[in-house]
């Protein structure tokens, strides 16, 4: 008796024993299957990941770099790199700052600053118009992504209270991508528009 228990006990333990290693292939074998592919998906992400992080990094820095072109009755006119964000005063403060005769009354300090923006800041009694119009084509035009307040006022039709809407709209919307849109500023339509159009320049 004693021996057939022993025997019975062996075989369960040996068909337990059985069992559990079908089962460990059994749970394995997808594992290992997928296993090559798992690890390259892993790796794909990994690897897109790090892409969109670079493009990420590539186009915030794109984003972030400004360079503007300061003129006039500054310490040291010339090319200037700003960042997002920087405001007119502070490219000018870039510049050395403005001189003994600089009209500062004449330049919005306060605006935001944009790619390819050129602040000039005129001199005392200087006439401002001069200083935006000289030479021909779009040059003898009001640039209007780059005209202050005082030079605005200039256009017929444009009040100071317009002018501060115009530098507003180019404040929170961006520089003008046309003349025409102009018109989204509150205050200026299709009749204004008409005079504005031979007189102003997106450039």
């Amino acid at each position: 008796m004693h021996s057939f228990i022993g025997e019975n006990k062996k075989n369960l333990l040996f068909g337990a024993a059985a069992l559990t290693v079908i089962a460990a292939v059994f749970l394995l074998l997808p594992s290992t299957q997928g296993g090559e592919a798992d690890e390259e998906d892993w790796e794909a992400f990994l690897q897109g990941g790090a892409a969109q992080q670079e493009n990420k990094t590539d186009y915030a820095e794109e984003e972030t770099v400004i360079i503007v072109d300061i003129k006039g009755e500054v310490v040291n006119p010339g090319i200037y790199i700003m960042e997002q964000g920087d405001r007119v005063n502070d490219a000018i403060i870039k510049a050395g700052g403005t001189t003994e005769d600089a009209a500062e009354e004449a330049v919005n300090l306060a605006e935001k600053v944009y790619d390819e923006m050129v602040i000039t800041v005129p001199a005392a009694g200087e006439d401002v118009e001069v200083i935006f119009q000289g030479g021909g084509g779009d040059s003898d035009k009001v640039r209007i992504n780059h005209a202050s307040a005082a030079e605005l006022v200039s256009l017929p039709g444009i009040g100071p209270a317009k002018a501060e809407a115009i530098l507003k709209y180019r404040e929170e919307a961006g520089p003008f991508k046309s003349e025409e849109e102009l018109m989204n500023v509150p205050g200026i339509g299709e009749k204004t528009m008409e005079t504005l159009k031979e007189l102003i320049s997106v450039k």
